[in-house]
């Protein structure tokens, strides 16, 4: 219905407080939405409290995408918080985007796997297709928490030609 990223979260973030208040639930959730411009080669997003959204550009230059909104579900009446930002896309630039299952992994002492690995696993294999980046950011997680995932995983790596 041609609107923006933000206002599509602010209306999620609406239902889901309201579904909450219904089913007497405490609920939250995480997201990212972006709407591709492809004749003028620009991204626009909202990112709703994820911590890895990378983006890395053809001259190996890696943005992380702050996050530009709260959680959704937890805010009363708090929509003023939530924006969106903008990435020109140049021909080749990478988006990743994954949920905390991927970043909040731990292994058997407790320790979680963090933004930083994931950003070293991109880059180490950035020239790979996409699929293959996804996989080996799916293999390090596993390896690093002995195979025992304790939240969903979603993995998301597109390329703009």
């Amino acid at each position: 219905n041609g609107l923006t990223p933000e206002k599509v979260i602010r209306s999620l973030d609406r239902l889901y407080l309201e579904n909450n208040a219904c089913e007497g639930t405490e609920s939250f959730a995480t997201v990212f939405l972006g709407i591709v411009d492809a004749t003028r080669r620009l991204l626009t997003y909202t990112n709703a409290a994820l911590e890895s959204v990378l983006v890395v550009h053809p001259d190996g230059q890696v943005q992380r995408l702050a996050p530009t909104a709260p959680l959704v579900g937890i805010l009363e009446d708090q929509h003023h918080l939530f924006k969106q930002g903008f990435v020109n896309l140049e021909e080749g630039t990478l988006l990743v985007v994954a949920t905390d299952g991927v970043t909040e992994a731990r292994n058997a002492m407790g320790h979680t796997l963090g933004v930083e690995c994931i950003e070293e696993t991109v880059m180490e294999h950035r020239d790979e297709p996409e699929t293959a980046i996804a996989e080996a950011i799916l293999h390090v997680v596993e390896r690093f928490a002995d195979d025992r995932r304790r939240d969903d995983i979603a993995i998301l790596v597109a390329r703009f030609l």
